[in-house]
């Protein structure tokens, strides 16, 4: 993953133990490693990484077929280094377990970041406390994009089905335990305070359907501003969301939460359509019976959790009711759904998936106290700047110098002045002049992949994220010396914390763990003809008949 040319030195920001490190030289890499390498399903982790040409040779990285020149699709190294990652995410948690075994642990991924969580689950000695998958490209369908890249070797529906219920499996059986952590005596002096005015509008009573708008247009009044006597301290008993039946103390442990938006663009391109732009279906492949149906929120009710981010629509709100999705997908604004609009693959099709206007999602997230209104998620969607001078470019993004390099194995055809002798037209690839002019001046499109955090400067997180953790004590944090050491063994670049990394080359995992379901086209193939040559059904007059 080393690029010759990438930034050779780094300011270590403030959270960071090594803050505050300027102009610290190295190697450093972009965010986790090539976008195209991303995965879709967790076996797709021990497979060989992206390689852009396809179906006969076809460059499908070409600026030709591919828009979107800050997202280079170039050949990339081997996945395996999101193995070596996950088994050391599954570390970290271990190691807070084993020092302090009532601590109550989360873990919130991002992105790429999701399947890497995912698989450390799979890993753990015990699950943490609660897992968050935000715009996640983990994908239940079998792709077509992973058909091509990947042939007999791309996992089935059926294998990505199976694994994620394995994962949601082990956070069922870890409900068993929550309540040893959320007894009176472990959460004593635990939680902040509620501002009572915001709790009225959250009981049964008072709160309003998913499709209409929660709270008033305007903010209310912070806990921290409250009059006296207008705030009360927080215990799992009060009564701050709708119970699932048996479970109405509000804990949030052994549970996994799913995060989506309409509006992500990387997660919302036509060959992906991931859990992170659609969330995940109300009904699902059934991995045991063929051509049968799951109800995935049934069946782990009480552990799957799930809420969408849309623009113009209230996020936080009492969940859906009864059976079936019954949130909208589309924006009912009057604007488009994708703001700017998608570009085009090789002129021809919609980069970005379409969502009809009568979609609908299953959200069934607890309301929370303070729910945002479908006023204040108005401007959820980022557009470019409408002054076209405002705008930023490509070359000024903060990514940039990390893919630049890479963009030069992707040049243009141009016109080029016609043969002197015969006038005939030539065209010839772009000069270094050509493309710094088409970087320099090429509108930075927002990719809307990360606004669930960063909208309204972390807002959502204040209010539906922090809502939606897990309560209880973490004694670890006051451990000074042990939480340094922890934050050391996170960070790979450190001299000592990954010999597998400081080896250097290909990581070379082990065979999956167990909850990976291997089953491949190839093995799904192989069983259809065992099946077939038991009945019989292998001769040629019924391959000719089918």
């Amino acid at each position: 993953m080393k690029r010759e040319g990438s930034p050779g030195s780094y300011t270590y920001p403030p959270y960071s133990f090594k803050s505050p490190g300027t102009c610290v030289k190295g190697t450093y890499y972009w965010g986790g490693g090539p976008f195209q390498n991303g995965t879709t399903a967790l076996n797709m982790s021990w497979h060989k990484g992206f390689d852009p040409k396809v179906l006969g040779g076809i460059d499908i990285g070409s600026p030709h077929i591919n828009p979107e020149r800050d997202r280079p699709l170039n050949k990339s190294p081997k996945r395996t280094y999101y193995v070596n990652a996950s088994k050391r995410l599954a570390e970290l948690i271990d190691m807070i377990y084993e020092w302090y075994p009532d601590d109550t642990v989360a873990v919130v991924s991002h992105s790429q970041g999701t399947m890497v969580a995912a698989l450390a689950m799979l890993y753990v000695e015990r699950v943490p406390d609660t897992l968050f998958l935000c715009n996640s490209p983990y994908c239940f369908e079998d792709k077509v994009i992973d058909g091509v890249t990947m042939g007999n070797e791309a996992p089935t529906a059926r294998s990505r089905v199976r694994t994620f219920f394995n994962i949601l499996d082990l956070f069922k059986a870890s409900q068993s335990d929550s309540a040893r952590k959320t007894t009176e005596k472990q959460l004593e002096g635990v939680g902040g305070w509620l501002n009572i005015r915001t709790q009225e509008r959250t009981d049964g009573q008072a709160a309003s359907t998913a499709g209409e708008a929660d709270g008033p247009g305007n903010d209310p009044a912070s806990s921290t501003e409250c009059e006296p006597g207008a705030r009360m301290k927080w215990s799992p008993s009060v009564p701050t969301e709708q119970p699932v039946p048996g479970q109405e103390d509000h804990r949030n442990h052994g549970r996994l939460f799913v995060y989506c938006s309409p509006h992500d663009r990387v997660m919302g391109s036509t060959p992906l359509k991931s859990i992170g732009w659609k969330g995940v279906d109300y009904w699902l492949p059934d991995p045991n019976t063929p051509q049968g149906k799951v109800e995935p929120f049934k069946k782990y009710a009480g552990v799957l959790f799930q809420r969408q981010f849309m623009r113009a629509y209230p996020v936080g709100g009492t969940p859906d009711q009864g059976d079936g999705p019954g949130t909208p997908r589309h924006p009912n604004d009057g604007r488009p759904l994708w703001i700017p609009p998608s570009p085009k693959v090789a002129g021809l099709i919609d980069e970005m998936a379409s969502i009809g206007k009568d979609e609908k999602i299953y959200v069934n997230g607890p309301r929370v106290p303070d729910p945002m209104s479908a006023d204040l998620m108005y401007d959820f969607n980022e557009d470019l700047d409408p002054d076209p001078n405002k705008r930023e470019k490509l070359s000024e993004t903060k990514d940039f110098k990390y893919y630049k390099e890479l963009l030069y194995e992707k040049l243009k055809w141009v016109d080029d002045e016609p043969n002197p002798y015969d006038k005939r037209p030539r065209r010839r690839r772009q000069t270094d002049a050509e493309i710094k002019h088409e970087l320099d001046t090429t509108d930075a499109i927002p990719t809307n992949h990360s606004t669930i955090f960063s909208y309204r400067r972390g807002e959502l997180a204040k209010r539906i994220l922090a809502y939606d953790l897990p309560i209880g004590r973490a004694d670890s944090f006051s451990n000074r010396r042990f939480w340094k050491q922890l934050i050391k063994q996170a960070d790979w670049l450190e001299p000592g914390s990954d010999a597998a990394y400081e080896k250097g080359g290909d990581f070379k995992a082990d065979p999956p763990p167990p909850g990976v379901d291997p089953e491949t086209r190839k093995v799904a193939q192989e069983d259809i003809e065992r099946v077939r040559r038991l009945y019989g059904l292998s001769r040629p007059e019924f391959d000719r008949e089918a």
